[in-house]
């Protein structure tokens, strides 16, 4: 049986929480160069021997807001799609959930994208690692849906991809944008293009 954490594990998790939510606001704002452990203490509330608690330096915290946010992306999109059992439904959901998630995370997410620091590489690699680990979730969805004849069957694997695909197109374009426009307004770009391709006709034929 699996025992309950603690009072003191509760509050360091608690505290690790609070570090790398300071550290995402002030990396995200400033940019890692110019981004200080000191601002991001005091934008935490905690004193600086917390960081080095949990991390050895700046860039391995960085490294550790680039792990938290991959896995609260997965967390994020298998939430929302706990409760539903449509097949269509769960995909729109997760569709919907992936992209709102990058539009709540725009600052951070262009810093992703632009980081230009020395491991600019390491950052990238970090992320695609974690973030590809939670494509199985979209996976499941496009599995369940062929099996019970509510989408086409083909590549599950290619099909991920290119649904991923089509999305990261779309929240790129808006991340370089000058124009600030809801990304939430995109979404029925994204559905009409996907879903009309993979949902089977009333009639059985496919599109």
């Amino acid at each position: 049986m699996t025992q309950k954490p603690g009072k003191r594990e509760k509050r360091a998790e608690h505290n690790r929480k609070k570090l790398l939510n300071a550290a995402m606001a002030v990396f995200s704002q400033k940019g890692f160069h110019k981004a200080t452990i000191d601002e991001i203490c005091r934008r935490a509330n905690l004193g600086k021997g917390t960081v080095y608690q949990y991390f050895d330096n700046k860039k391995e915290l960085f490294l550790g807001i680039v792990d938290s946010f991959a896995a609260d992306l997965g967390k994020s999109v298998e939430s929302a799609v706990g409760a539903i059992t449509d097949d269509l439904k769960r995909l729109e959901t997760a569709i919907t959930a992936y992209v709102q998630f990058h539009a709540a995370h725009r600052s951070f997410y262009r810093l992703l994208v632009h980081e230009e620091s020395s491991f600019a590489k390491e950052i990238h690699q970090r992320f695609r690692t974690e973030y590809f680990s939670h494509l199985r979730i979209l996976e499941d969805i496009l599995r369940e849906g062929m099996k019970n004849a509510k989408m086409k069957k083909m590549n599950v694997r290619s099909a991920t991809f290119a649904l991923v695909g089509i999305c990261n197109s779309v929240i790129f374009r808006w991340l370089l944008s000058e124009r600030n426009y809801s990304l939430r307004n995109e979404m029925p770009v994204i559905l009409e293009i996907f879903l009309r391709g993979i949902c089977i006709r009333p009639s059985g034929k496919e599109a």
